[in-house]
């Protein structure tokens, strides 16, 4: 009732101010402080202290200027701001002192040249050609405002042109005021202005209606006011009175508003007109006057004390509905009344209301409820008390529910139908259903709301809202009929690749949802296809191409798998081609070049063709063949492939060990000559394939016991004679295989006496240094000497000549003969290296060619180590350790004298040690 009761209030403070008395928008207002019979006009001021800004420039911006509170502009808290001379407020205070731009060529909205700014309007001014820019800080906290004046600021180009205009920006409510009383075109610039603010990233713009930049405007009369109000990130702008901040300091002057008259100065005015009369408070401002009106009616308008002589209420029509009334009568009409009443025992907020010609007031669009304490003051004068008077307000009941259960399991077809609502009005209904639900709606004309689109389940806590009562009743249940049973058929497929299973969907009535499971229970749904691949191929013998499934067909009539709403139909299906090849072999190890015997075992479902691979290359396509090429010896593996009627393919393999033995013999057709027993060995050796255990045996001919041994394979033979020897290997016995697999080799020999070298010195030999002799053997037909020095004329003669260097020589013979008899014998030779025959005893260096120089002339197994010549006082005259190089008889670059010298030779012997020889040499010229 409170809100009804205040939009009443509003609406006749709208008509009375019009009718009685008029104020400017908070800047200077009249109240009558009087009483009904006197009357005591009060006008207050909110006005300016004008400072100036400190502009004198065309084109340019203040310094940074305190705004005296915390502004919030587009969602950024500023408590500073630059003031431009072209009409603008700005937010960054990086251009402080900056140029203020006044080409507009583009509507503000991204209008690079003015962002995070205020536009109040924004215009080309020149401030220099007359008019002023002042700000000015006005209120407390929480409620200042900050406002700058453009005061008869002159036009550039145009200085007969001007503009009056004022920001103002509050605090707490951050709105903006833009107040422009006047300002014209100028063909400069087109003309251009603009009123509106911009953000700082040029992305959002307020502009005020008809004032961007194109077309040009102007304000002449009347002026005009706009305020933009913050709203989330933007702004809303909306046309407001008039206003602007008066000069604080300006006196009030009174005013007859029909007359003119002048009624007196200052902030009170006591009146008492005998007709009504409306009087004005002028205050001074920037180049006009800021005026305020009040309308004051005769004490014998007025008709005395207002008196109420009945009341009349009716009560709300339905629950929850504020509609009833309470009429007083016996007012006067057409006075301003303040009509005062409690609600419930609590005093409400005045209201301005005025009798009707039938003297009455109504107190409409009220609630249940008890109203006391009524009563009407017009002025200061209270009329008589009424009350208390009780509006009662009707119950709100359902009388009944009617439900229509689901047609089909899952389908939202059900219904609740609620009876004994209020006919033809908005209701809301809750209800849950294990999820809470709100639906709206009007009520029918038989008081009944339909609740449709309902599946199965239990409803409770249903409540229906019609206005402001609320009506409850108990759980209503619906059910779903049962669901309906699917049927199929089925055929299938085989194929070596998978089996497949076909269905064909015989399910009445169709059209709703069917899942198929191929693998039931345990596969996956499948809503789409109507068959499936089984991977019988997949399966590990022996149950390759079988398998036993079951196919499922669940019908549900939801699409959201409800399994209240579902039935399942399931029908076996079976596959079995398998098809499992195998076969055995007589034997699998087998000698190398033994035959083989292999059964097919195979177990097929269809009639099929077989393929044999024996592994080392040989293959065979009849059901059971016998192989007999196993020649070499390894590891094989036999492959039977079985092709059935399909094509499906499948093999089967087994191991073949095929040993292959083979042997040698360090002897096998031989003549020796015995001086000793000789070693004979047999090695069994596996040239392919794996190695395995052997045995060894020895037979001969003549028999005889000429072997250490018989059963190892490196037995020593000895004896003169012709033999032959059979060497025998054997692997361990396996399967029928008692002696294994076995390899002999056949040894002959043909065993001789040793030989004896004849014809041999009974000890070593001598030959002097350089000198020779000859070596003499017998006994062998084949000869041959060492060592190969190069000291023995002819090696392969039995009497070779020899010509040592070493002190010390062995020399050794081998002989052979016919039979390949082998003998060896050494022969050891001394070399005597002693002699002093070096040098001559004198030479004769005249340059004649002949014996000019004195030097070693003999030395063949020694080695020069130092030759020395020295005169009769012991000076060395010549020094060498090249036996090629000899002393020719100067000495200090000059012919020696003739006489005799001494001379001194070291040499190294061939036995390691060093020998000096000393003598006398003449010289002769």
């Amino acid at each position: 009732m409170k809100n009804s009761i205040l939009k009443k209030v509003t609406r006749l403070c709208i008509a009375l101010s019009l009718l009685f008395t008029t104020t400017s928008y908070g800047q200077l207002t009249i109240t009558d402080t009087g009483n009904c019979l006197n009357h005591v006009l009060h006008a207050s001021i909110t006005g300016t202290l004008p400072t100036g800004t400190g502009i004198t420039a065309d084109d340019a911006y203040s310094g940074l200027f305190p705004i005296g509170f915390t502004f919030n502009f587009y969602g950024t808290n500023y408590t500073q701001l630059v003031i431009g001379s072209n009409g603008v407020l700005n937010f960054d205070a990086t251009l402080a002192g900056a140029y203020c731009p006044w080409s507009i060529t583009a509507q503000l909205l991204g209008n690079a040249n003015m962002r995070n700014a205020i536009c109040g309007p924004w215009c080309d001014i020149l401030i220099s050609a007359g008019g002023s820019i002042t700000r000015t800080s006005t209120g407390v906290a929480p409620n200042r405002k900050f406002a700058v004046t453009w005061c008869g600021t002159r036009m550039y180009s145009c200085t007969a042109e001007w503009t009056t205009t004022q920001i103002i920006i509050y605090e707490t409510s951050n709105i903006i005021e833009v107040h422009t009383a006047h300002k014209t075109a100028c063909a400069w610039n087109s003309g251009r202005a603009i009123t509106g603010v911009h953000n700082a990233a040029g992305t959002v713009a307020t502009v005020a209606p008809g004032r961007d930049w194109n077309p040009s405007w102007t304000v002449i009369a009347p002026p005009e006011a706009w305020r933009f109000t913050p709203a989330g990130p933007t702004y809303t702008v909306a046309p407001i009175t008039y206003t602007p901040l008066p000069y604080a300091t300006s006196a009030i002057y009174w005013y007859d508003s029909t007359t003119g008259a002048y009624l007196g100065t200052g902030p009170y005015l006591t009146v008492s007109p005998t007709v009504p009369t409306t009087y004005m408070a002028a205050a001074l401002g920037c180049n006009d006057t800021t005026k305020a009106y009040i309308h004051v009616l005769p004490a014998t308008a007025i008709g005395g004390i207002p008196n109420i002589n009945n009341v009349t209420y009716t009560h709300p029509t339905e629950c929850g509905k504020c509609d009833g009334t309470i009429t007083l009568h016996g007012v006067n009409p057409h006075q301003v009344d303040t009509v005062f009443h409690s609600i419930n025992g609590v005093a409400q907020p005045p209201y301005v209301d005025s009798a009707a010609l039938d003297s009455t007031i109504v107190l409409d669009n009220l609630c249940g409820a008890t109203y006391d304490w009524i009563y009407v003051k017009v002025g200061d004068c209270p009329s008589n008390q009424v009350g208390p008077i009780t509006l009662v307000t009707p119950v709100l009941a359902i009388s009944n529910v009617v439900v229509t259960h689901p047609t089909v399991c899952g389908k939202f077809d059900g219904s609740i139908k609620l009876f004994g609502l209020t006919p033809l009005k908005p209701v809301s209904v809750y209800y849950n259903n294990g999820t809470p639900h709100t639906v709206t709606g009007v009520v029918a004309g038989d008081s009944t709301f339909l609740i449709t689109g309902l599946g199965a389940g239990n409803y409770t806590g249903i409540a229906a809202t019609v206005g402001l009562c609320t009506a409850n009743w108990p759980t209503v249940v619906l059910t779903d009929p049962p669901p309906y049973m699917p049927s199929f058929t089925l055929t299938t497929g085989l194929g070596c690749f998978g089996d497949t299973v076909y269905v064909t969907n015989t399910t009445t009535p169709a059209g709703y949802y069917s899942y198929w499971n191929y693998e039931y229970p345990s596969g996956s749904l499948d809503s789409t296809r109507l068959f499936h691949v089984y991977n019988t191929h997949q399966n590990p013998q022996p149950n390759k191409y079988t398998g036993s499934y079951v196919v499922a067909l669940t019908y549900n009539t939801t699409n959201y798998h409800n399994p209240a709403c579902a039935m399942t139909y399931t029908l076996p299906v079976t596959f079995d081609h398998h098809l499992v090849p195998s076969f055995t072999t007589d034997r699998d190890t087998v000698c190398a070049g033994e035959k083989v015997v292999f059964t097919n075992t195979t177990n097929s479902a269809l009639p099929s063709n077989y393929f044999w691979q024996f592994g080392e290359g040989g293959t065979d396509n009849t059901a059971s063949p016998t192989y007999e090429n196993y020649n070499v010896g390894g590891h094989y593996t036999a492959t039977l492939t079985a092709t059935d009627e399909l094509g499906c393919v499948e093999s089967a393999t087994q191991g073949m060990e095929i040993i292959e033995l083979a042997a040698r013999t360090n002897v096998s057709d031989t003549d020796v000559c015995l001086k000793e027993p000789m070693p004979l060995w047999v090695m069994a050796h596996f040239p392919n394939g794996n190695e395995y255990p052997v045995s060894y045996s020895w037979t001969q001919t003549p028999s005889g016991g000429n072997l250490t041994r018989y059963d190892i394979a490196d037995p020593m033979f000895s004896g003169i004679g012709n033999y032959s020897l059979g060497a025998t290997a054997s692997t361990a016995p396996f399967e029928d295989h008692v002696n294994g697999c076995q390899v002999t080799m056949p040894v002959v020999i043909r065993s001789h006496p040793p030989l004896t070298i004849t014809d041999l010195p009974n000890g070593p030999l001598s030959v002097k240094l350089g000198g020779s002799l000859q070596l003499s053997v017998g006994g062998g037909v084949y000869y041959y000497w060492s060592p190969a020095d190069g000291t023995i004329n002819n090696p392969n003669i039995n009497n070779p000549i020899v010509t040592p260097t070493d002190s010390v020589t062995m020399y050794t013979v081998q002989v052979m003969n016919l039979w390949g008899c082998l003998a060896t014998a050494n022969i050891l030779v001394y070399v005597d290296v002693e002699t002093d025959q070096f040098v001559p005893s004198g030479f004769t260096p005249n340059g004649d060619g002949k014996n000019d120089v004195f030097r070693i002339v003999r030395l063949d197994a020694q080695k020069l180590v130092d030759f020395r010549v020295y005169n009769r006082w012991g000076e060395c005259v010549f020094q060498t350790a090249n036996k090629e190089v000899g002393w020719d008889g100067m000495w200090q670059n000059r012919p020696a004298d003739i006489g005799t010298y001494t001379y001194q030779i070291i040499v190294a012997l061939p036995n390691g040690l060093n020998k000096t020889y000393k003598g006398n040499v003449t010289l002769i010229r």
